[in-house]
C-alpha cells in the first residue's frame, strides 16, 4: 500500500520504524517538567496540570504522534501545544486507560519548521500524586493512512506486535540527532562548546571525502594509514591461540602497557594479514596453526623454563588453560549431552539456589528444560550481580566492567567445582554410560572412555589407576558398575590436561 500510495522511500521509512521502532524519543529527551518528572529514567511521568517540554521537535510533513504509554485512570487528557505552554494547541486528545504500554496514533495539527513543543495531561478526578499517564517513547510521523481505517488499525497492530528482538545500532534520521557538547570542568549539566564527530587528531584524520559518520570511522579503521586495527585484531588472535599476546596487554597498546616480545613478527602478520588476506579472519588462524611455532610440542624442561618461563620466545608450544566457557562446553561435548541448538534466547542451566537473592528485587531463575539445559556456554543467561558461579570459578569476568584480557588462575574451587557440580557429574554419568556400551571388559570400557575425551591410547599406568578406582567406587556402591564407570569418567575429565590445551 504505501510502495503503491507513496513510493519506494516512504515504504523504507516505515519498514524502519516497523522493524527497529526507529527514529524515536525516548522519555529521557524531555525536559523542564512542571507538576511531572522523569520516572526512574524511563517514563514521561506527568500529574494533573502537568508539563514537559519536547525540544527542537522538527515538524515538516509530520502530521501524527506516535506515543508508547500506560494510563490507569479514567478522564484523562493529553495536550500538544507549540512554543510555551500557554501556546497553539495542535493537539488535543482523551488517553484511554490502559494497564499495559500501547502505541497511541495522536493526529497534529499541520506545522512547518522545529519548534519546542509541551506536553500537558489532565485529570481532575486522580490525586495529586498520581499520574494521568505515563510515556516511555515519542516519535512524529506522517499519516499515510488517510482515514483507511483499516491500513492505520493494520499500521497499529504492527507496532504493537511483540517479536523476538536482537538489537541493533541504527543511525538517526537528521530531525532526532542530539548535539553534543564539551563538558565544562567534566559537569554533564554544564555544556561548553558545541561539538561533531571526528577521530582522534593524534591517530591520523579521516579522508577528506569520507563522512562524518560511522561509514567514515569504518573507512578510518581500515585505512592502510592506520596501523593500530591490524596490529591490535592479529595481537588478539595470538593471544587466543598462545595464551599471552605479542604486545602481553592487549587492552594497551599505549605508552602505558608492554612492548610487544616481537615486533617484527607483529608488524609481519599485521600487514599479511591487511594485505594479503584482505581482513579474513580464518586465514590468518589457519596461517598461524599451520607454522612450525605452534606446531610444537608443549613439553618444556629446565633450561628452557630459566631462560623463558612465560614462552616469550616461543621455544615451546603453547600451555593454555581452556577458557571458563570451554570448559563447560568441552565436559558437555565429550559426555555427547552438548545440544547443537543454534540462536534463540538465553538459557538458565543448573546453578545452586539464592545465587540471585538479592534486597529489592523478585526475579528469579527458572531452571531451563530439556536441551536447552545443555546449550553452548555462550548462551548461558547472566546477571551482572550474580554471575554463572561455574564461569566465575574459571575466570570469566561478572561484566559489571568491559573486560579486554582475563587473568587465568588456578585454584582448589576449579577442581573441586570440576569433581561436584551437578552439570560436570551429569556428563560424567553420561560418559559412564556410554563406556559401558562399548564392551563388557572392563579394560576396554575405560579404555574407550579415554580416547573420546583425549583421542589417543591410554598409557598402561593410567589404565592400572583408573581400574582400581573403579574397583573401590564398585565395592561402595554395592557392584553398581555404572556409578563405578561414572566415577572414573569423572576422574578423567578432573585431569590438569582435560582442561589444558597443550
Amino acid at each position: 500500500f504505501i510502495n503503491t500510495n507513496f513510493g519506494k522511500e516512504k515504504a523504507a521509512e516505515t519498514s524502519k520504524l516497523l522493524t527497529f521502532l526507529e527514529p524515536r524519543h525516548h522519555a529521557h529527551y524531555a525536559d523542564n517538567y512542571i507538576n511531572g518528572t522523569l520516572l526512574g529514567d524511563r517514563n514521561i511521568g506527568l500529574r494533573n496540570k502537568g508539563i514537559c517540554r519536547l525540544p527542537n521537535i522538527s515538524l515538516d510533513n509530520k502530521n501524527t504522534l506516535l506515543i508508547n504509554y500506560q494510563s490507569k485512570f479514567v478522564g484523562g487528557t493529553l495536550e500538544l501545544r507549540k512554543g510555551s505552554p500557554n501556546g497553539e494547541v495542535l493537539s488535543r486528545i482523551k488517553v484511554d486507560t490502559c494497564s499495559k504500554y500501547d502505541v497511541m496514533l495522536i493526529p497534529v495539527n499541520e506545522t512547518k519548521g522545529k519548534h519546542d513543543l509541551y506536553l500537558v495531561g489532565y485529570n481532575a478526578k486522580i490525586k495529586p500524586e498520581q499520574d494521568v499517564f505515563q510515556i516511555s517513547w515519542f516519535s512524529f510521523i506522517e499519516n499515510f493512512w488517510k482515514g483507511n481505517k483499516k491500513i492505520e488499525n493494520d499500521f497499529k497492530d504492527l507496532i504493537n506486535t511483540k517479536t523476538e528482538n536482537t538489537p541493533v545500532m541504527v543511525a538517526s534520521a537528521s530531525d532526532y540527532e542530539r548535539k553534543t557538547h564539551v563538558f565544562t570542568r567534566g559537569n554533564w549539566l554544564v555544556h561548553g562548546q558545541e561539538v561533531s564527530a571526528n577521530v582522534p587528531n593524534s591517530m591520523g584524520k579521516i579522508a577528506i571525502n569520507a563522512p562524518k559518520n560511522r561509514m567514515g570511522l569504518a573507512q578510518w579503521i581500515l585505512d592502510k594509514n592506520n596501523p593500530l586495527t591490524a596490529r591490535t585484531i592479529v595481537n588478539r588472535y595470538w593471544e587466543q591461540i598462545f595464551g599471552i599476546g605479542l604486545v602481553e596487554t592487549i587492552e594497551d597498546f599505549g605508552t602505558q602497557g608492554t612492548k610487544p616480545s616481537n615486533q617484527e613478527l607483529l608488524d609481519f602478520l599485521a600487514i599479511k594479514f591487511r594485505d594479503d588476506f584482505k581482513w579474513k579472519s580464518k586465514e590468518l588462524i589457519k596461517y598461524i596453526l599451520m607454522s612450525a611455532t605452534y606446531k610444537q610440542q608443549s613439553n618444556s624442561n629446565e633450561d628452557l623454563v630459566a631462560k623463558d618461563p612465560q614462552n616469550r620466545y616461543f621455544a615451546r608450544g603453547p600451555r593454555v588453560r581452556l577458557s571458563a566457557e570451554m570448559v563447560r562446553d568441552q565436559a558437555l561435548s565429550v559426555s555427547g549431552l552438548l545440544s547443537n541448538k543454534m540462536f534463540g534466547k538465553p538459557v538458565m542451566p543448573y546453578q545452586t539456589e539464592n545465587i540471585w537473592q538479592a534486597v529489592n528485587s523478585n526475579l528469579k531463575y527458572k531452571l531451563s528444560e530439556g536441551e536447552d539445559q545443555y546449550r553452548r556456554a555462550i548462551y548461558t543467561f547472566v546477571r551482572r550481580t550474580g554471575p554463572y558461579p561455574q564461569q566465575l570459578a574459571f575466570d570469566a569476568p561478572s561484566r559489571e566492567v568491559c573486560t579486554q584480557r582475563r587473568i587465568r588462575t588456578n585454584t582448589p574451587i576449579q577442581a573441586l567445582q570440576l569433581l561436584n557440580d551437578p552439570v560436570f557429574m551429569e556428563a560424567s554419568g553420561a560418559l559412564g554410560k556410554w563406556m559401558k556400551t562399548k564392551s563388557k571388559d572392563l579394560d576396554e570400557q575405560i579404555s574407550a572412555g579415554y580416547r573420546k575425551i583425549y583421542i589417543k591410547d591410554i598409557e598402561k599406568v593410567e589404565l592400572e589407576a583408573f581400574k582400581k578406582l573403579y574397583q573401590k567406587a564398585f565395592l561402595k556402591s554395592k557392584n553398581n558398575d555404572s556409578f563405578a564407570l561414572s566415577i572414573v569418567a569423572n576422574a578423567m575429565m578432573n585431569l590438569d590436561k582435560f582442561i589444558t590445551k597443550q
